[in-house]
């Protein structure tokens, strides 16, 4: 057999769990050759290399031969080889380490929750966010979406607890860069906001010769400009009134962020960096010394001959220059577009009054249609904080007609999961709330998923694979998150019979004690 459908070799290779998983990814624009997504129906043949986006990592695979017939996992390193960047699984390990939650797409960095969710280690392996659904990857480098960290023992996981309580400072300042990576972010801003004429290289894989590639802007998400791929080259050449961050996106898949600003500027075919303008060429030494650090931070957590206290010291001490360098960059940066791209990231970890004073310091922060976004939800989110009582969400979905009212405030305390069945994390969760549900009876305690950001379909093939016994609010996309000021999921709220909120945000261990506290007189 020379060729085979690439849906089919991507199922035989373990690479998905099912044939139709696989046809689906392709479909959805997941699964590349040359960058460019590819049909179900495209053929593949030895020395192909084949690139499947699991976000936030893009694996490539280098076909070594084809087969039809699922293969068992020990056959599979002879018909494909991991072949993907070091750059791509360094990115894997940061996420790994930081425990990253999955969010809605365009909101930038995680919350202080997303952080709190790294201490979870005792309870499971941290592992990537990946697509509900696939498969474990199965290779010659051994490295998959699912598996947990290096070496991580029961003893490791202890200490890997305590080290990351220790930088969680730290780990917010990384996921500004993790996020960047993700989007092959490599954008800057000049310090001047005088306009001026650009031109804009990237560089396209000669299969999307005659696709479109736009320009947007990451600020308004609005559509500013696009480009012919011509020659394997998509060239932008305007004017830019005020410098901006750019995202270029070609036929739904993102390609990379870059500052528009007066000059000359090329995105490398390889890294994805925007270089040639003084601010994109900033950004590009900031990304490489925050590279440089993520590294030491992975070595210090790998070293398994390394004692207790020498590993906390060299975490505090690494803490301090991650701090210093982001603040520096910051400070240096303040009132241009990379200046402002890092107050956002650090904005997820503000509180209202915190970002109101960061706006009153520098008021050019709240022009940003972002920090808009960002400060309306922190509003909302103290409103519905603990003692606060519950806001009511109406959802209409095939003729009917679902209320939060309809299970809150009903003289029992609910639990409700905001969730959706593509978020890695949500399910994991669900384990917590299956204990929970199962500890319990209805008619002290009911359990609520509220399905966000989501299709249907998709969440009623989540709830049976799963096994997921508790009632469900199906298609609530942001009318259910916009009431609750919920930035990231899963977002987990304990209502008490009143409708008075009783805990939010707590995951695992913390969420079992809070609604074992609780419900302790109920069980009296």
């Amino acid at each position: 057999m020379a060729e085979v459908r690439i849906d089919k070799w991507l199922w035989a290779v373990r690479v998905f769990k099912t044939r139709t998983i696989a046809t689906d990814a392709c479909k959805k624009g997941r699964v590349m050759m040359g960058g460019v997504s590819v049909k179900p129906s495209r053929t593949i043949k030895p020395g192909d290399v084949v690139q499947v986006r699991k976000p936030p990592v893009t694996y490539s695979f280098k076909v070594l031969a084809v087969t039809q017939n699922r293969l068992g996992a020990r056959l599979v390193p002879e018909y494909l080889e991991n072949v993907t960047p070091k750059s791509e699984l360094e990115l894997l390990e940061v996420v790994k380490v930081s425990g990253f939650i999955d969010r809605r797409k365009g909101l930038g960095r995680p919350t202080k929750r997303e952080g709190a969710s790294s201490l979870n280690l005792q309870r499971r392996p941290i592992s990537a966010p990946t697509t509900a659904g696939t498969s474990t990857l199965t290779s010659t480098t051994k490295m998959t979406t699912n598996d947990p960290c290096p070496n991580q023992s029961a003893k490791s996981i202890n200490n890997t607890h305590s080290d990351i309580k220790k930088m969680r400072k730290l780990l917010y300042t990384v996921g500004a860069v993790t996020l960047g990576a993700m989007a092959a972010c490599n954008g800057g801003a000049s310090k001047s906001a005088q306009g001026g004429d650009f031109t804009l290289t990237v560089p396209v894989s000669t299969e999307a010769e005659g696709h479109i590639v736009y320009l947007t802007n990451y600020d308004s998400d609005s559509r500013v400009d696009s480009a012919v791929v011509t020659g394997g080259m998509a060239k932008f050449d305007s004017h830019v009134d005020t410098a901006y961050i750019g995202r270029l996106i070609m036929d739904g898949r993102r390609l990379g962020m870059v500052v528009v600003e007066p000059g000359t500027i090329a995105v490398d075919s390889a890294t994805r960096r925007a270089s040639g303008t003084p601010t994109n060429d900033r950004l590009n030494a900031y990304t490489v010394a925050q590279d440089s650090l993520m590294k030491e931070f992975a070595a210090i957590r790998s070293d398994e001959n390394m004692a207790d206290s020498t590993r906390e010291a060299a975490i505090e001490a690494l803490g301090k220059r991650f701090d210093s360098l982001n603040e520096a960059t910051m400070t240096e940066n303040a009132g241009n577009p990379l200046g402002l791209y890092l107050f956002i990231s650090k904005a997820y970890d503000l509180n209202l009054a915190q970002m109101d004073s960061a706006i009153t310091a520098n008021p050019t922060y709240g022009n940003s249609l972002r920090v808009q976004k960002l400060r309306k939800g922190l509003v909302t989110k103290e409103a519905t904080s603990p003692g606060h009582k519950f806001v009511d969400f109406e959802i209409v979905n095939d003729g009917d007609t679902a209320r939060l009212s309809d299970h809150v405030g009903r003289g029992h305390y609910t639990l409700v999961d905001f969730w959706a069945s593509w978020c890695g994390p949500c399910i994991r969760e669900t384990e917590t709330i299956k204990r929970i549900y199962n500890a319990y009876p209805d008619t002290t305690l009911e359990v609520l998923g509220v399905a966000v950001w989501d299709e249907p379909e998709n969440t009623r093939k989540a709830i049976e694979a799963h096994n997921l016994p508790w009632g469900q609010i199906l298609n609530t996309q942001n009318v259910a998150t916009d009431a609750y000021g919920i930035p990231a999921i899963p977002c987990i709220i304990l209502f008490d019979p009143e409708g008075n909120i009783v805990s939010r945000d707590l995951m695992g261990a913390e969420l079992e004690k809070a609604v074992a506290d609780a419900l302790a007189p109920a069980k009296q």
